[in-house]
């Protein structure tokens, strides 16, 4: 996304702000006594925050005088974090997220152009839950590989915002830092989710004190699960990051025998390589591919019920509730 990387900084002061956003309002300035807070607003030509990004409480949409009016419009509203602009008409809209948040759904859009104020920015969030990885299906890449790649780090503000998003398709896997400072982070809990077409159809949270970066994924750790009834009170075969040969982050009952393919009866599983005997490993699609039971139970691995998701994510909390 080269238009993304085209950064303009627009410094804005408070002091002179819109007293009222009607059309043809007179600005009103602060007393010189009052403490000066000063935003910068980073220029992203061509991109656009879509759909639920966008709230109705904090919408503001008509004809301004610039970006500038919308930035100050943007920093009277405690509810601000963003906003959109569109040149050709003037239209402005506020956000209360920005293109850092998990869920937000940035396009490419030649007629609009984002202004955000998250220059420090080192973290993409979900609320209080830091992004730690975000795989995407069917690049080639493993995941495996990706997750245990020590020193590798994406910087959202240097990066394509669809490569951390709810959404985008991306040719690379995400992967924070934050995996390898993972001992000294004071995690509280881990959060894994599938999402498929921006819908999170898997959610699992575990209990991160003490764990590592490889072992919180476990039956023991786990403290609930947005789909099944069964798998709390299960005790699966196999549940782990290392999973079944090339069966990762596997979760099924059954036996260590890989080609007694009827008696895998399993909840989820990322399958990074087609080297296994059943059907669901060899004909899962382009790899990574995310497998889960659509269910609210376990089902066979090999059945109909088994759907695929585009999107895997893992989310810390930490103890301290910082995210950054």
């Amino acid at each position: 996304m080269a238009t993304f990387l085209k950064i303009v900084n627009i410094l804005l002061c408070a002091c002179i702000i819109v007293a009222d956003i009607s059309e043809g309002s007179t600005p009103t300035r602060r007393e010189p006594n009052t403490k000066y807070r000063y935003l910068i607003f980073t220029k992203n030509p061509g991109l656009k925050l879509e759909g639920a990004t966008v709230t109705s409480f904090v919408n503001v949409v008509g004809a301004h005088g610039g970006s500038v009016r919308c930035a100050n419009l943007c920093i009277q509203s405690s509810e601000c974090r963003s906003f959109g602009y569109e040149p050709s008409t003037g239209v402005c809209v506020l956000h209360n997220i920005t293109v850092y948040d998990f869920g937000a759904r940035p396009v490419l859009d030649t007629d609009w152009d984002y202004y955000g104020g998250d220059n420090g920015v080192e973290d993409v969030v979900d609320g209080d839950w830091i992004l730690v990885f975000r795989g995407m299906n069917g690049i080639g890449d493993k995941i495996k590989d990706v997750w245990a790649a020590t020193g590798l780090k994406n910087i959202p503000k240097d990066m394509d915002p669809s490569c951390y998003s709810v959404t985008g398709n991306c040719s690379y896997h995400y992967r924070s830092s934050w995996l390898d400072k993972w001992d000294s982070a004071d995690i509280d809990k881990v959060r894994f989710n599938f999402y498929d077409n921006g819908a999170e159809v898997v959610s699992m949270t575990f209990n991160g004190t003490g764990s590592t970066k490889d072992n919180w994924y476990s039956w023991d750790r786990l403290l609930n699960n947005s789909r099944w009834t069964d798998l709390k009170s299960a005790d699966p075969y196999h549940f782990s990051m290392a999973g079944q040969y090339n069966r990762h982050f596997f979760v099924s009952e059954g036996n260590d025998n890989k080609i007694d393919c009827g008696s895998i009866n399993g909840w989820v599983v990322i399958i990074d390589v087609q080297k296994n005997y059943c059907r669901f490993d060899k004909e899962s699609g382009p790899l990574p591919a995310f497998l889960y039971s659509s269910k609210n139970t376990k089902v066979s691995m090999e059945s109909a019920d088994v759907h695929k998701a585009d999107v895997m994510a893992v989310f810390i909390k930490r103890k301290s509730g910082e995210t950054v």
